[in-house]
């Protein structure tokens, strides 16, 4: 990430060098301070910052700058059903301590407010959120069925991942070292997913999943999802051990 900072700092200043006013030091010391928030930003309340961070998280930038022979385990499990519908979220942080460690869930989508609160006016878009306590047995669970599911095999290089289908994405942090994998819908890899049970029984955010099926044909720019409402499309590409192609 910070090699990245590095490059996108140096962009900005020579976009904005012909213009009359000046960028101070204090400007692009703040951009790159933006610039490395953008992992935290895809777990905002607010609709724009998650946007702006949602590839990062995809990619699951903050665990891999933190994955460190030493750092505790960590496993990101992203499960979109068709970006506007449904996106669900899990995150895993174990206890090098205890032995345990704590699942937590966000279902996000579909976001569409009758009326706003305005004691809570993020409340529509934070998503319906749950966290249970894991224990070291069900963390070994956990190990095998990512095992089960290939999780541990090779990265499919060239994947491409559409935001209106289905598909998984799992990052994880394991004894200091990072492995990133995807599984696109429909395949025989899709079909042979384990963990996805594991989480579901997990789950209590009481928002039924969306399960995968065929999807009709892409429109030109975007397709209707979700109350009517309409989303902008995207394709992410698999990399070696990541997202390829990010800025």
């Amino acid at each position: 990430m910070s090699r990245k900072l590095k490059v996108n700092a140096a962009f900005f200043k020579r976009f904005l060098n012909p213009i009359p006013w000046a960028i101070s030091r204090w400007s692009i010391g703040l951009l790159v301070v933006l610039l490395a928030a953008c992992s935290d930003w895809g777990n905002s309340d607010f609709p724009v910052f998650r946007s702006f961070g949602w590839f990062s998280r995809l990619n699951a930038d903050d665990i891999r700058d933190a994955c460190l022979t030493g750092s505790p385990n960590r496993y990101r499990l992203i499960y979109n059903a068709i970006w506007g519908t449904q996106v669900r979220d899990y995150e895993i942080v174990t206890d090098p301590i205890g032995g345990g460690g704590q699942l937590a869930v966000r279902v996000i989508f579909p976001e569409a407010p009758s009326s706003i609160d305005l004691l809570d006016p993020l409340k529509t878009f934070s998503g319906h959120r749950s966290a249970v306590i894991l224990t070291q047995a069900d963390l070994q669970e956990l190990t095998a069925v990512l095992q089960q599911s290939g999780f541990y095999g090779p990265t499919p290089t060239g994947l491409v991942l559409p935001s209106d289908g289905y598909y998984w994405i799992v990052a994880a942090c394991e004894n200091g070292n990072f492995h990133f994998n995807a599984w696109l819908y429909p395949s025989d890899r899709f079909s042979a997913i384990r963990f996805d049970n594991w989480l579901f029984r997990r789950d209590a955010t009481g928002i039924a999943v969306n399960p995968a099926q065929p999807v009709p044909p892409r429109q030109q720019y975007n397709r209707s999802v979700a109350e009517d409402q309409e989303f902008s499309i995207f394709d992410l590409e698999v990399g070696s051990n990541g997202l390829a192609n990010l800025l």
